[in-house]
């Protein structure tokens, strides 16, 4: 029989003739055939369509596909690979032999014979060297990589959970391994390692293994190994000391809810059973959004996240039984579904508590395959900032209702306290971060927050408590060496930088701070007062105006900067219409006073500074300049010329 042509999209993509002869196809091609195996059982689509998934959002994707079949119809004269006609592309399937193919038979019957088969074909996944095209395709790669690897592990470990596998333990220690080489953390193969070592009376191994187990568990998903591995492990370590029933090693799960390190709420969001079942681009783009929002989450800080790979795995599990919420150590379940109505196409999403199964969130978005990049970036952090203030209200709610409350719950009343630029609030904020630290003496956000209160205390005390700042410094610090990838410690210690005039090390900060998270409202703000204070006011205008494009409805001390930076540009009418959006405008009344000074209303300038003396008497202009930092000696003249005409001495 005469060989057929091979297609080979797992690990790097090529094409062979008949003879084994590569075939020279753009990358892009490969993609697309990936593309069309999936899409539909006749594995075509029209051409608008795959120049969408090529080149998603380029003017030239039409023409850019023009060329790419110009190219394929030339390459492919030897070994025929797509059908191409005026308006439709489709995969020749029957007349080649492909990988992926060969994969999707296998799967549904994996078998100890077709084991080690299917694993090796799968290898590191497909397309592994199209994943440099762009960041559009390579996460299209990346999810196709994810939805295979996950359907591959749910055969295998099924397959190990058999009592064949006791019956044929050679066969089942070598799936066992090469399963470990896919997913380092799936239990079910450990355990057999486990058997095997223990029957080979190879005691060493098999504490070696466990620690790889249980060193794999805290690294992928920040658990322990589950009560079973654990009782398991036990039996085979220390046979002589069988636990009796009902012992420390039989305790079930679902008898007690551990708790997330520092009591940091645990949240798992589950993909559409659409997106597992169907391979459509919307569906795809779905899930790639949902990976954003996991992302977006992380970076917060504020919530521990269930990696997405698990999340695809174990989504029915965790939709019908507390049990896995509880070995997970999740505390919430985000559940999304794709709906359709005609044209429209909606996003849902339901947040509910996993014990109580309280829906806590419900919503809908709105996606066509139309819709541009910035809609979905709206989308994307509309869902994230509405999970985060979810997830805070139910963890305050919770905790109120109880007598031992966690550093979590007073890291949320610390920054909830922050809101507000009164002495009283931010001591109380320093009160409560002081006590999660009490709790949690490594809780990096607890010291990045007590540093943010005392760095506050400091400027509301008219700068002249160094204690006060060198506290905050030193709380900084702290928290970028607890989490050097928690970009609030960083943006203190950029703000603890400024406030000592050292200029560089404060942008450097800031500058790090921003790509750990770059869609941090509150953090680009402060980004704008640094550069402000370092004489840039058009850079901090800029970083201010998205600050506020981020947050549209933001707390005052966004409105203190929009002044400073606005007096610092002699836009005084604007800086005083800063001030008065402030609900407590006293640390920012000196710079409406200078203004409506500058403007030459001196009663509206002397009505400011009189309310600015009431309050601190002992203001003097010498000492102010002297404990402000600001880089420009030109720039001090303007404040000084600015405060001495409001009638300040």
């Amino acid at each position: 029989m005469t060989a057929l042509p091979r297609l080979q999209l797992f690990g790097d993509a090529i094409f062979r003739d008949e003879n084994g002869e590569p075939v020279q196809l753009p990358k892009r091609a490969y993609v697309l055939a990936l593309f069309l195996l999936h899409l539909n059982s006749q594995h075509e689509c029209d051409r608008a369509k795959a120049a969408d998934l090529l080149w998603p959002g380029s003017p030239t994707a039409t023409v850019n596909l023009r060329q790419m079949l110009l190219r394929i119809r030339d390459a492919q004269a030897r070994a025929p690979l797509f059908a191409i006609t005026q308006d439709k592309i489709r995969l020749l399937c029957d007349e080649v032999d492909c990988d992926v193919c060969e994969f999707n038979r296998q799967i549904v019957n994996v078998t100890f014979q077709s084991a080690l088969e299917i694993m090796d074909l799968f290898g590191a996944g497909p397309l592994v060297d199209c994943r440099r095209l762009d960041t559009e395709i390579s996460e299209w790669i990346y999810l196709q990589d994810e939805q295979m690897r996950s359907a591959l592990v749910g055969e295998i470990c099924g397959l190990l959970s058999r009592p064949a596998a006791n019956e044929a333990p050679e066969a089942a220690f070598a799936i066992a391994e090469r399963l470990l080489q896919i997913c380092p953390y799936e239990e079910v193969a450990w355990q057999v390692v486990f058997k095997h070592h223990a029957a080979g009376g190879h005691v060493h191994r098999l504490e070696q293994a466990y620690e790889r187990c249980t060193n794999a568990l805290r690294q992928e998903l920040d658990v322990e190994p589950s009560e079973e591995t654990r009782a398991l492990y036990k039996r085979l370590r220390y046979p002589s000391q069988a636990v009796s029933k009902g012992g420390p090693a039989e305790v079930r799960t679902s008898e007690r809810r551990p708790e997330a390190k520092s009591g940091i709420p645990r949240l798992v969001i589950l993909p559409p059973a659409d997106m597992l079942a169907t391979q459509s681009p919307l569906a795809a783009l779905a899930g790639l959004m949902l990976e954003d929002v996991t992302v977006g989450l992380c970076s917060l800080r504020s919530v521990s996240m269930v990696a997405p790979h698990t999340a695809w795995r174990l989504r029915e599990t965790f939709l019908e039984s507390e049990d896995s919420a509880r070995h997970y150590q999740v505390d919430y379940v985000l559940d999304t579904s794709l709906l359709t109505f005609g044209e429209m196409n909606r996003l849902t999403v339901k947040l509910f508590d996993a014990t109580s199964r309280t829906i806590l969130l419900s919503d809908q978005h709105e996606l066509t395959a139309l819709s541009g990049e910035q809609c979905y970036r709206q989308i994307t952090r509309s869902i994230i900032l509405a999970l985060a203030d979810a997830i805070e209200r139910a963890e305050l709610s919770r905790y109120d209702e109880q007598d031992n409350p966690t550093a979590y719950f007073w890291f949320l009343q610390g920054q909830k306290h922050l809101r507000h630029m009164d002495l009283p609030r931010v001591r109380r904020a320093k009160k409560a971060f002081r006590r999660a630290l009490d709790i949690a003496p490594d809780f990096a956000p607890a010291l990045s927050g007590r540093s943010r209160a005392l760095r506050h205390e400091w400027l509301l005390m008219g700068r002249g408590e160094a204690d006060l700042l060198a506290e905050a410094e030193g709380c900084a610090v702290d928290a970028t060496q607890i989490d050097r990838l928690d970009a609030r410690g960083f943006r203190e210690m950029g703000l603890c930088h400024l406030f000592r005039s050292r200029y560089d090390d404060s942008l450097a900060c800031f500058d790090l701070a921003e790509q750990l998270s770059p869609q941090h409202a509150d953090l680009i703000l402060d980004f704008a007062e640094t550069l402000v204070h370092s004489s840039h006011p058009d850079r901090a205008l800029s970083k201010m105006d998205r600050a506020i494009a981020l947050n549209p409805v933001p707390p005052e001390n966004y409105w203190w900067t929009a002044a400073t930076i606005y007096f610092q540009m002699g836009r005084y009418q604007e800086c005083i219409e800063a001030v008065d959006k402030m609900n407590h405008p006293m640390p920012a009344l000196r710079l409406a006073a200078a203004s409506w000074a500058l403007l030459g209303n001196k009663a509206k300038a002397e009505a400011c500074a009189q309310q600015v003396l009431d309050v601190y008497p002992d203001f003097r202009i010498e000492k102010w300049l002297s404990l402000i930092s600001i880089r420009s000696a030109e720039d001090k003249r303007h404040y000084e010329q600015g405060l001495r005409a409001a009638g300040f001495r």
